[in-house]
């Protein structure tokens, strides 16, 4: 089943977090790219036939990658993410949509994945 993951680059995410183990400090950015890529890391071993695409998004959303077997390829776009303004989650399944339909069609079931800093913003 193809996978769309879709990532939050607002300023909200540029917010630091404390780990309370170590006193170590992480944005949140950082944390779910880390997290992303532990979910590559599982594809790839254990799904490496899995289609995967990575979809950034803020006001606005970017393909940053369509539909791949490339994870590494992910990982090294993940890398690359720069941070934009607000939050905008309509926009983001949007993109999802217009992704999805486009390379898939309306027949085939898709898994979508938003590692998200869970602070609601409607983007208005």
């Amino acid at each position: 089943m193809p996978t769309v993951i879709v990532i939050d680059v607002s300023l909200s995410v540029t917010r630091p977090v404390i780990l309370p183990e170590t006193g170590e400090t992480y944005n949140r950015q950082q944390l779910a790219v880390c997290g992303i890529n532990t979910l590559l890391d599982f594809l790839a071993i254990h799904s490496k036939l899995e289609f995967v695409s990575l979809i950034a998004f803020s006001s606005l959303y970017e393909i940053i990658s369509p539909f791949t077997r490339d994870f590494d390829a992910l990982k090294l776009k993940l890398q690359q993410l720069e941070e934009y303004d607000k939050t905008c989650i309509e926009t983001a399944l949007h993109g999802v949509n217009r992704l999805v339909l486009g390379e898939w069609g309306n027949a085939t079931p898709c898994q979508v994945r938003i590692p998200k800093d869970y602070s609601y913003q409607t983007g208005h």
